[in-house]
């Protein structure tokens, strides 16, 4: 049940390779992913109707358009002229949510690729700086990723009323999970630039390489070393964290396929629950 996130509870299980795989290479989907893959293009398929398949060749034509700024009007306008009956639309909704949770969770697992590369020659990007960016951008997507999991969850109670839920449990567990890095999250978007005592350190051994007093002494060498091992740190805890996330993505999506009847029948037209 959505209550019991025994993905987040769990933190001992975060290195198991397990849920959505899409556009990660060495990830493999999961029964439970799959299976709700499968439901959806089912489900998809039953809401099809010709004003529907309109209403996407707008929103195509839209992107498309050559010149934004005179389509723009004219596309919104058309595209606002369409709405599903209540039912689908509060599926659709719920479908929308879980798959932008999904997209949360995907962005979080490609942070372990970019703290492992550093582009850059160095001015006016210090390997430092890059350090520092990367950390605040995983600190940021683990807020997204919970205000998007309390978006679905919302969206569930309303589709699905009869299936048991907690909404405040479960995101008080992820809390609990994630607690270093909201807190920190919380410092960097109100207070200061996140940093920690590797990071002053790369700072200051990179200002002290340029005086030419400790040219020999082999800072150069010591600020590489301490960045890599600083680096290697942090793959750790975003791999951890990732696969926490996987978990529970996991959870869910055997959820959706499994326990909504619009889902599980493939019926449209049905919001109730098993």
């Amino acid at each position: 049940m959505i209550e019991k996130t025994d993905a987040l509870d769990d933190t001992s299980s975060s290195s198991k390779r397990v849920g959505g795989g899409v556009g990660q290479e060495h990830h493999h989907a999961s029964e439970n992913f799959s299976k709700f893959m499968d439901c959806m293009a089912k489900w998809i398929e039953k809401i099809t109707t010709p004003e529907f398949l309109e209403f996407q060749r707008q929103r195509i034509g839209y992107v498309l358009a050559y010149d934004f700024e005179t389509e723009l009007s004219r596309a919104a306008h058309a595209t606002d002229n369409f709405r599903f009956d209540e039912d689908i639309e509060n599926q659709h909704k719920l479908m929308t949510s879980f798959l932008h949770l999904f997209s949360s969770a995907q962005v979080l697992s490609q942070c372990e690729h970019y703290f492992k590369r550093y582009p850059f020659g160095g001015d006016p990007i210090s390997r430092e700086d890059h350090a520092r960016n990367m950390c605040e951008f995983y600190l940021g997507n683990v807020y997204i990723l919970r205000s998007r999991l309390k978006l679905f969850l919302n969206s569930f109670a309303k589709v699905c009323p009869e299936l048991r839920r907690d909404i405040s449990n479960t995101l008080k567990s992820f809390d609990r999970t994630f607690d270093w890095e909201l807190r920190m999250r919380n410092g960097v978007t109100h207070h200061e630039p996140f940093a920690d005592i590797t990071t002053e350190k790369l700072s200051l051994m990179r200002l002290l390489a340029r005086d030419p007093t400790f040219k020999d002494v082999g800072l150069d060498r010591e600020h590489l070393r301490t960045y890599r091992k600083f680096v290697s740190s942090w793959v750790r805890r975003v791999r951890q964290r990732s696969d926490t996330v996987k978990l529970l993505i996991d959870e869910i999506a055997g959820i959706l396929a499994e326990k909504t009847t619009f889902l599980a029948n493939s019926d449209p037209k049905s919001s109730r629950s098993e």
